[in-house]
Order: C-alpha cells, then structure tokens, then sequence
C-alpha cells in the first residue's frame, strides 16, 4: 500500500470513527434530556382517548395554528440547540 493510500483510509477511518462517537453521545444526551430510560409508570402514561378528543385537538391545533400561534420545528429546534449550548457552557 502507498503512503497516500496509507494516509487516506487511516483518516477515513478516523473520521467515521469520530462520527460513530457523535452518533452515540447524541443518543446518551436525548435519553438523558428525555428521561427515556425511566420505566414509565401507571400515573405518568397517557390516558386514552377517544376519536372525538383526538379530533377536537387536531381542530384545536389548527385554530391556533391559523391564527399564528404555535411554533414551527425549524424554531423548536433551534431553541433546542441553543438551549443544549448554553448548557455546554454551563458546565465546562
């Protein structure tokens, strides 16, 4: 193998192993963020609901959303980022 060829499978190499890290702390920081690691217990699950109630909400989303409140989830995650930045900071 050349040294060039060496060279470049070495930093390919290094570069998807750095992504595979990216890959995992995002992960360890949605599960942290979200506490989805906790068993969920009867008091904190979802009641269910009924057709109607569905529908009234998905009306209910609508109206708000026609009448420009809400938020879009290109700003939702925005806000998220700089949240999770600011907490970075925080603790370093």
């Amino acid at each position: 193998m050349t040294q060039k060829l060496r060279y470049s499978y070495e930093d390919a190499l290094a570069r998807w192993k750095h992504s595979l890290e990216i890959k995992h702390n995002a992960k360890k920081r949605m599960a942290e963020e979200w506490n989805m690691t906790a068993p969920v217990s009867q008091e904190q699950s979802l009641p269910p609901y009924t057709m109607e109630e569905i529908h009234a909400m998905i009306a209910q989303a609508e109206r708000e959303s026609a009448a420009g409140l809400g938020q879009d989830s290109e700003e939702m995650f925005r806000e998220l980022e700089e949240e999770f930045a600011r907490e970075d900071r925080l603790a370093n």
